[in-house]
Order: C-alpha cells, then sequence, then structure tokens
C-alpha cells in the first residue's frame, strides 16, 4: 500500500493520467488474459491429439 501511495504521490494526479493508468493497466489484464487463453487451447489441442493418436494404435 505504501509503494501505491509513493507512486501516485511521484505523477501528476490529472485526469488525463488517471485515463493513462486506467489504459494501460486493461491492455496488461487484456494481455495476460488472451495469453492464458491461447496456452489453455495449445493444451487442449495437445490433449486432443494424443486421444485421438491413440485410439488409432493396435494394441500389441
Amino acid at each position: 500500500m505504501d509503494s501505491f501511495r509513493s507512486l501516485l504521490n511521484k505523477f501528476n494526479k490529472t485526469i488525463t493520467s488517471w485515463k493513462g493508468f486506467n489504459f494501460i493497466a486493461f491492455i496488461v489484464i487484456a494481455l495476460k488474459k488472451y495469453i492464458l487463453i491461447k496456452t489453455l487451447n495449445k493444451l487442449n489441442l495437445l490433449k486432443i491429439n494424443l486421444l485421438v493418436n491413440n485410439k488409432h494404435k493396435k494394441p500389441p
């Protein structure tokens, strides 16, 4: 909390700076979610491919 308060004291407290902070924060949050979703989709595709490949193999 103290570091956040000191960060606020360093920067200008105008509406434009707050809009800029919010804009940057939303971009960071969106990128994190996008990367997470993309990673989960890749993992699910790998699981599906493994399941499909195992079904086509004949048992020894």
